[in-house]
């Protein structure tokens, strides 16, 4: 995908994330919430501009970041920092995939209301492929029944859609999938979710 067509795409998915009800005025009793969005990568669709009108409409926002340690070299987990779009590269340091990442202390899962999730490929049923080392799906893994989890959203193009996608046990399915065709809401439990990559994916594949 060139360039220009790259950009006229993300701003039609931005377009439609701005119409979500997911995605206005946050439901926190002081009205604000928690949004965590992603710095684009490679030819990632990219969300740009529109961390300033999520911030506008009252939402803290928040960047992953992998961590440092994790129960295998090749299971490193991934958290999230508050970030500050107003000042976007303070702060943030390259990891060992070229992502800028967030200093600062992480932020629980369970205290984001919004998780906006990069796909490679995605399908109907909200199962994604990311790019294989399975941060995504560690970090937002169930964590019991009665544990809060944020509301995930998934975006990629239209060209990155299949019509099916394996999933496997590991994976967390997505409740939303917005492309630059259209919105999708999977069918099925929230409790059920996406498409990632095992927990023996290895560490050599960004922090997708």
């Amino acid at each position: 995908m060139d360039p220009t067509d790259r950009a006229k795409r993300s701003a039609q998915v931005v377009e439609l994330l701005h119409q979500l009800p997911e995605l206005s005025r946050p439901a926190g009793q002081d009205g604000t919430g928690n949004l965590a969005t992603y710095r684009a990568l490679h030819e990632e669709l990219d969300l740009g501009e529109a961390v300033h009108e999520w911030r506008r409409r009252n939402w803290t926002l928040h960047l992953p970041r992998i961590a440092a340690d994790g129960p295998s070299p090749g299971a490193r987990t991934m958290d999230f920092v508050v970030w500050d779009p107003h000042d976007p590269d303070a702060g943030l340091l390259p990891n060992r995939f070229g992502i800028d990442e967030p200093e600062g202390a992480p932020v629980p899962v369970t205290e984001l209301d919004v998780v906006l999730v990069p796909c490679v490929a995605v399908d109907p049923t909200g199962t994604r492929v990311g790019f294989g080392a399975g941060y995504y799906d560690r970090a937002l893994a169930p964590g019991g029944a009665t544990t809060r989890r944020p509301t995930l959203i998934g975006v990629a193009f239209a060209t990155q859609q299949l019509a099916s996608i394996a999933r496997e046990a590991w994976d967390v399915p997505l409740d939303v999938v917005v492309t630059d065709a259209s919105v999708i809401r999977p069918s099925g439990s929230p409790g059920q979710r996406g498409r990632g990559h095992g927990p023996g994916a290895g560490d050599d594949a960004p922090a997708r």
